[in-house]
């Protein structure tokens, strides 16, 4: 299915259900199968949810979610400003599914007492289609021990859309001391597939130096990282 009929389809839902039942701010509307609810946060409405329901977001800063095994599409309604912070998960879902993402910003959690490199969108065992389109994905700043939050993590997942999206690595910097702070990865995919398209990936910038010679800073980030993953890129800037 194309992006304009997509956004076409939620743009009619979104009019629907604002007519008939209109949302408070910061809540997130849930779509079934002749049924329309209100629910706090979006795992709420998850929790709930059927598939082919279709998940609303009022402008709001919401907590990180996980998809477990749904078709679902999560979309911000027009012109709203919808922000995710904390770790996404989409996974488990089936080659007859699909799971549309769609107008978020996702910003990954900063969790300096983790000991592997945190996330902020990690699509993984996904069999059907995953589209994330006109999101951004951003790793958090010293994510896990000292270095940025990696943006993007994609694993045994052949069928994966970025479009339209920023996918950003989070910095090594703003961690309080000056010390080798490594930027995030932009992506990092494995036994996947990913289509990119008019988009723009990029790896984390490295803490700076204290410029004295004491501390030399830490390195930036590659954008994309594959390990036996086939990827397809058009209009996009990747560095």
């Amino acid at each position: 299915m194309s992006r304009s009929i997509i956004l076409r389809a939620l743009l009619c839902c979104s009019l629907l259900a604002i007519l008939a039942a209109p949302s408070p701010a910061g809540q997130v509307l849930r779509l079934g199968a002749g049924t329309q609810t209100l629910h706090a946060t979006p795992q709420d409405a998850i929790d709930l949810a059927s598939d082919g329901d279709v998940l609303l977001f009022e402008s709001g800063t919401y907590p990180g979610f996980t998809v477990p095994g749904l078709a679902l599409t999560l979309a911000a309604l027009p012109d709203s400003n919808v922000r995710i912070e904390g770790s996404v998960q989409v996974r488990w879902i089936a080659d007859s599914q699909s799971v549309v993402l769609s107008g978020l910003t996702i910003i990954g959690p900063a969790d300096l007492s983790a000991s592997t490199a945190t996330y902020a969108l990690w699509i993984r065992s996904a069999g059907g289609t995953v589209t994330v389109q006109d999101c951004t994905v951003q790793g958090n700043s010293c994510g896990s021990s000292y270095r940025g939050g990696d943006a993007l993590r994609v694993t045994d997942s052949p069928r994966v859309a970025l479009l339209g999206c920023t996918v950003q690595g989070g910095s090594g910097g703003g961690c309080g001391t000056y010390l080798t702070h490594g930027g995030g990865l932009g992506i990092d995919a494995s036994a996947s597939g990913l289509v990119i398209q008019d988009s723009l990936v990029r790896g984390g910038w490295g803490e700076d130096s204290d410029g004295v010679g004491t501390h030399a800073g830490g390195d930036g980030a590659t954008a994309v990282r594959l390990i036996g993953t086939e990827l397809y890129a058009a209009g996009t800037s990747v560095y």
